[in-house]
């Protein structure tokens, strides 16, 4: 079988996949995944790396701006001992479920406040998300991007 038309039989896998659950179903997991973001950015903000932790899976893995791949570890302990007072703000989710998995981007802006300044950042992310045996939803993986002001 030629690539191409694997590519074009695997694309037409994931479309049958993702709109073989039930609308209600979909909204209620795009809620949930928004809902976990959204305590995401609050713990970070409250430099609270175990409960970003407890979103992560084991084998979590996120690609910096800058390029640098953390593991779940290394962004506990990056979110636990940062000197910085940061807020964190999420906006404009986009999230497309496929079965047990959702994909969900968006933009979070950051506001960073030192002794000597205040300093506005904003970040263009996707989160990749997995259910798990137990009916939870862990990110195991996560990527972002800052945009140029």
């Amino acid at each position: 079988m030629s690539h191409r038309l694997r590519f074009v039989m695997a694309l037409a896998t994931i479309a049958f996949a993702s709109s073989s659950m039930p609308l209600a179903a979909q909204d209620a997991v795009v809620k949930g995944i928004s809902r976990l973001e959204d305590a995401w950015a609050a713990a970070e903000g409250k430099k609270d790396g175990e409960a970003v932790g407890r979103l992560l899976s084991e084998d979590f893995l996120y690609t910096t701006p800058d390029g640098a791949l953390l593991t779940k570890q290394h962004l506990i302990q990056s979110v636990s001992t940062s000197k910085a007072e940061r807020t964190f703000v999420g906006s404009d989710y986009k999230v497309k479920v496929y079965e047990n998995t959702a994909v969900i981007h968006g933009i979070v802006t950051v506001t960073v406040k030192t002794a000597a300044s205040t300093e506005l950042i904003r970040y263009r992310w996707t989160d990749t998300w997995v259910k798990q045996a137990d009916g939870s939803w862990l990110c195991v993986a996560a990527q972002s991007t800052r945009i140029a002001q």
